[in-house]
C-alpha cells in the first residue's frame, strides 16, 4: 500500500489550529496589556498645565466699608399758580317783619291802581325805604297723618280664608261665570290657570295675579272672573281677622 494519503481540508485545518491559537492568544494578552497600561501612560503625556488648579482670591467686604449711592437729583416741577375765581357779590337779606297796622306808616302802603292812573311822573328822583313791611298772619301748620303700613300678607292660618257658601258654591260660581274665550276654543286650547289673590281681613279679594298660565285668553278670563268674585269669610290668626295669599286653580276644558 502507498504510505502517502492525499490531504483534506480538515486535517489541514488541523495542522495550522496550533499556530492561529497562539495568534490569537497573543493578541489579546497585548489588548488587555494595552487597555491596563493606558491611564500610566495618559498621566506621563499629560502636559503640566492641566494638573493646574485655577483658583480666584475672595475678596471679603466689611458692612462698615460700604457707602450709600449718592443721592439721585429729580427735577422739582413747581406747580402753577391757580388763580381763585372772582367773590360772588353778598347781598344782605332783609328779614320780614310783621307790625301792627297802627304802626306802619302811610307813606309805606303802596298806591292803587285807580290812584296811579291819575299820578303824574316827577322830575325829581326820590329815595325809597330799603325794607317792606307787610303783615303776615299766624298760620298753624298740623302734620299730615302719615299713612299706615299695609298689613302683613299670610300664607298659612290657623283657619284658612272659604268661598261663602264652601266649595260646592264656589263651582257653581265658576259654572255660570265662566265664559270659554273664542280665540282659544279656535285654538283647540285647554288647561288649568293657577291665579294667586290675596282675601283682606274685610274678606274682598285683591292682589289678582297668574301664578301659572296656559294661553293670554284663558288668563285673562281666569282673572276677571276671580276679581268679580263676591268677598269670601277672612281668614283667622289668634281670633283676629287677617289677609291671606290664596291660590286656586280655574280649569278650562273643552267639550
Amino acid at each position: 500500500m502507498n504510505s502517502h494519503r492525499p490531504a483534506y481540508g480538515a486535517e489541514e485545518l488541523e495542522a495550522r489550529y496550533p499556530g492561529s491559537a497562539l495568534l490569537s492568544l497573543g493578541f489579546a494578552l497585548a489588548v488587555v496589556l494595552l487597555t491596563a497600561a493606558y491611564p500610566y501612560i495618559r498621566h506621563i503625556l499629560r502636559k503640566p498645565d492641566e494638573d493646574k488648579i485655577h483658583t480666584e482670591a475672595v475678596r471679603v467686604i466689611n458692612y462698615s466699608e460700604l457707602q450709600a449711592p449718592p443721592p439721585i437729583e429729580l427735577e422739582r416741577r413747581i406747580p402753577e399758580p391757580v388763580e381763585s375765581p372772582p367773590k360772588a357779590k353778598a347781598v344782605k337779606f332783609l328779614q320780614p317783619v310783621a307790625k301792627a297796622d297802627d304802626e306802619v306808616p302811610d307813606a309805606d302802603v303802596m298806591p292803587t291802581r285807580d290812584e296811579m292812573s291819575d299820578a303824574l311822573i316827577g322830575t325829581q328822583d326820590v329815595e325809597g325805604t330799603d325794607s317792606v313791611f307787610f303783615e303776615q298772619p299766624d298760620v298753624e301748620v298740623f302734620p299730615e297723618p302719615a299713612e299706615a303700613a299695609p298689613a302683613e300678607v299670610f300664607e298659612f292660618v290657623e283657619v284658612m280664608p272659604e268661598y261663602s257658601g264652601g266649595q260646592e258654591a264656589f263651582r257653581k260660581y265658576l259654572s255660570e261665570n265662566l265664559r270659554y274665550p273664542a280665540i282659544a276654543r279656535e285654538a283647540d286650547v285647554q288647561g288649568r290657570v293657577f291665579i294667586s289673590f290675596v282675601v283682606e281681613a274685610d274678606g274682598s279679594i285683591s292682589g289678582v295675579e297668574v301664578a301659572r298660565g296656559v294661553h293670554p285668553a284663558l288668563d285673562a278670563e281666569a282673572v276677571r272672573v276671580i276679581s268679580a268674585m263676591p268677598p269670601w269669610i277672612p281668614g283667622m290668626q289668634q281670633n283676629e281677622p287677617v289677609r291671606v295669599r290664596f291660590t286656586l286653580p280655574v280649569t278650562f276644558v273643552l267639550r
